[in-house]
């Protein structure tokens, strides 16, 4: 999506300059159009690595307890008899650390790598040859599907029957009538904190967003850093705080 936005916005000229000059294919997109979306990348990049790096879920309950900074934090803070919270609360620092280096290298190198892209003529599409046309295509879908594979599991078992914590021959709709009469409250938190949590953030963000972009100074710049700590901070950690 971030590349999506990043490659429309690009203006076809720059590339039908670079082909008189010779560049062109494959050459062009490395260093051309690559060279140009940079701190696109780098910004979709840090998203991906940030929420990959403060994943909780998805080792502690697909990988069975998988050790990662936020699974190993949680364990130790939990436990009553074998933790320590000297050493979740040096974990927590060390994770604090590794992100806020990424972050600052992130930004550094988009900065360095900053264009003012404006489309006035965007880039043309192209239909591909026949060979190049069915590798696109298969690798997209592929990939997609491999997106949407574990969906359509969960989906497919949520209409199963069950007993207990056994699936049982057969489809209904107990599962999603249990879901309803249990998590009514549940339900309600997961809409609303989110829905305030938007209102605060688009509040400060616009304002920080200002300030930053109207007055380039040290004070500001410390400031733009500054209000991504929250972000930076794995959530493990902000909720044991």
């Amino acid at each position: 999506l971030y590349a999506k936005g990043a490659l429309a916005n690009i203006d076809n000229s720059l590339l039908e300059a670079a082909n008189n000059l010779g560049c062109s294919g494959v050459k062009c997109f490395f260093k051309v159009v690559i060279p140009l979306i940079t701190p696109t990348l780098l910004a979709a990049g840090l998203l991906v690595f940030m929420r990959s790096f403060a994943d909780f879920g998805t080792p502690m309950l697909i990988g069975e307890g998988y050790r990662t900074f936020p699974v190993v934090l949680y364990s130790e803070f939990i436990n009553e008899v074998k933790g320590n919270d000297g050493f979740a609360a040096a974990i927590a620092i060390i994770a604090i650390i590794i992100t806020t280096i990424v972050f600052l290298v992130q930004k550094y190198i988009s900065n360095k790598h900053a264009f003012e892209l404006n489309a006035l003529h965007p880039m043309e599409e192209k239909e591909p040859k026949k060979v190049r046309k069915i590798f696109v295509h298969s690798y997209s879908y592929l990939v997609v599907a491999i997106g949407v594979l574990p969906q359509v599991y969960v989906t497919y078992t949520s209409f199963k029957k069950t007993s207990g914590k056994i699936f049982i021959p057969g489809y209904s709709l107990s599962s999603y009538e249990t879901a309803f009469s249990k998590l009514g409250k549940s339900i309600q938190n997961t809409l609303v904190i989110p829905m305030l949590a938007l209102v605060v953030i688009i509040i400060i963000a616009v304002l920080i967003a200002y300030l930053v972009v109207r007055r380039r100074n040290t004070l500001t710049n410390t400031v733009d850093i500054l209000s991504m700590i929250p972000y930076i901070v794995p959530g493990t950690v902000l909720g044991i705080a």
